[in-house]
């Protein structure tokens, strides 16, 4: 009963959306509810903290966006996919095993147009663990980027396991605080160093957007830059201006 929805991220160093975050949302025939009002992602599950729901729905988004992609690239449309996994779909050997099995039905050319957006990794997970599956993903993905609900502080242990990119969840509270803006800057700075993308989800006003233009981000993502919509489009270029004229 679920069906994917994609929100767009803005690639802000060229100016490009060339990538679709991916999740799902229940079907509901009866009702014209969108994204705004409808639980999306686990929370969309009868019961979110179920562990086989939540292995379940992960096998489902990949199926289901391995299927779209073959039909989007066979009509010459252009795009890469962030595909999020849960912490509980990974964690152990068996598990993160029967996870790679299902990563070998995704065609080799659409590879690289893959990202996998890693999510809810506890602090203090093993560095070596870490990076046993962040490699095992990178061979059937182009990047595997990290979910964070707070601003790393340790970008040397994200380095070491092979992280290719962070995500940072921005929340109402910190949006307003010129100290949070300040070590978002500090943040960039230290990625950049290390060679990791810093991406910056939930930017849903332009006035938080114009106060994030300065700072050495790689990607934005928001009700500024595009909600979630049931279709994703072909790579677009939209320069700031393209993007605050809506």
């Amino acid at each position: 009963p679920f069906e994917l929805i994609y929100k767009p991220i803005w690639d802000k160093r060229n100016n490009i959306v060339s990538t679709f975050m991916v999740s799902i949302r229940k079907i509901n025939k009866n009702s014209n509810d969108d994204s705004k009002t409808t639980p999306i992602g686990y929370h969309a599950l009868n019961n979110p903290f179920c562990l086989a729901s939540m292995i379940e729905l992960d096998k489902f988004m990949l199926d289901e966006i391995v299927e779209m992609m073959d039909d989007f690239f066979k009509n010459n449309i252009r795009a890469m996919f962030s595909i999020p996994l849960n912490y509980k779909t990974l964690f152990n050997l068996t598990r993160l095993h029967n996870f790679l099995g299902s990563c070998q039905s995704i065609p080799v050319p659409l590879r690289k147009y893959i990202n996998f957006t890693l999510a809810g990794f506890p602090e203090g997970f093993p560095e070596a663990r870490m990076h046993q599956i962040i490699t095992s993903l990178l061979k059937f993905c182009h990047n595997v980027t990290i979910v964070c609900d707070k601003i790393p502080q340790d970008i040397s242990y994200y380095k070491g396991c092979g992280v290719k990119g962070i995500c940072l969840n921005i929340t109402e509270k910190e949006k307003n605080s010129k100290e949070y803006i300040r070590k978002i800057q500090k943040l960039a700075d230290e990625c950049a160093l290390e060679n990791i993308d810093l991406s910056l989800d939930g930017i849903d006003d332009f006035e938080e957007l114009e106060i994030m233009k300065e700072t050495e981000l790689n990607f934005i993502s928001g009700n500024t830059i595009g909600r979630y919509t049931d279709a994703p489009r072909h790579m677009e270029y939209k320069s700031w201006n393209d993007i605050v004229k809506h």
